[in-house]
């Protein structure tokens, strides 16, 4: 009587076939003779380390950034020290505090990344730990507007200084924020409208005239008032007018709006 039957047994090790269409069984009290061991021993090789086009074409891939922003990704990378370019190839340059760094998981290494500098790291796609860290790291640090909506009384002076500072006239309808004023069960409710800067305008934009950085910044001579920016915009700010797009953009990192609020709702943090 089989104890164990085994059918078209198939074996891969990576993409190397090694086993295939295996099959056996064992009989109980069948004794089973080795008929060779090989004591060769092999070593499993790391992928190759990124160079310029191979980093380009995996971001692509991974839909990491855009064209315009590949270089600004790298040269950040290098002048942090995050990697180091080392015979045209691409080195996460890190450091462990006290933990080998073949012992970490990836969870592990993404919250050591802030700790890291100097130990070289054996697998390129750690590279990519840098890249997110990056990101994540500009996001968190970016100063956005905020609304404290129990401050605000209504009074609109955001959205006239908006225009006038602008659009040069006090025209609210032109302003690039907004608080919207409901009424709710004999209560007033207070809705902000302005941008957050997720990015998602400058992703739709078909001819690449919107970068983000710590700002929204609208290339009037490129932008052609197709309004994929204004469609895919969460919070519908983007105002199209004589075929351009407007965009708040914090009035370059010191917003009058911020400076001007009464009640100090308005904070930009």
């Amino acid at each position: 009587m089989a104890i164990l039957e085994v059918k078209n047994l198939k074996k891969k090790f990576g993409s190397n076939l090694v086993l295939k269409d295996v099959s056996f069984s064992l009989e109980e009290g069948q004794v089973l003779d080795a008929e060779y061991i090989n004591g060769e021993q092999n070593y499993t090789q790391p992928p190759a380390r990124f160079n310029e086009a191979s980093l380009v074409k995996a971001l692509e891939e991974l839909s990491i950034g855009r064209p315009s922003t590949y270089a600004p990704i790298v040269a950040t990378l290098t002048d942090r020290k995050y990697i180091k370019k080392i015979k045209k190839k691409y080195t996460p340059i890190f450091t462990r505090h006290l933990v080998p760094v073949k012992t970490l998981g990836w969870r592990e290494r993404f919250r050591c990344l802030p700790l890291c500098k100097g130990e070289y790291i054996s697998h390129p796609a750690d590279i990519f730990l840098c890249i997110f860290f990056v990101i994540l790291k500009g996001r968190n640090q970016m100063k956005r507007l905020k609304f404290k909506k129990e401050k605000c009384i209504g009074c609109q002076l955001c959205a006239q200084v908006c225009s006038a500072f602008k659009e040069g006239e006090y025209v609210p309808s032109k302003a690039r924020i907004a608080i919207e004023t409901t009424y709710d069960n004999g209560n007033l409710k207070y809705h902000d409208h302005f941008c957050i800067i997720c990015g998602m305008c400058a992703k739709a934009c078909p001819v690449d005239a919107i970068k983000v950085t710590d700002k929204i910044e609208v290339d009037f001579d490129k932008c052609i008032g197709c309004g994929a920016c204004a469609e895919k915009c969460p919070k519908k700010v983007v105002k199209i007018r004589d075929e351009k797009a407007y965009i708040c953009d914090t009035c370059n990192g010191d917003p009058n709006c911020v400076k001007m609020c009464p009640q100090n709702a308005l904070t930009f943090e």
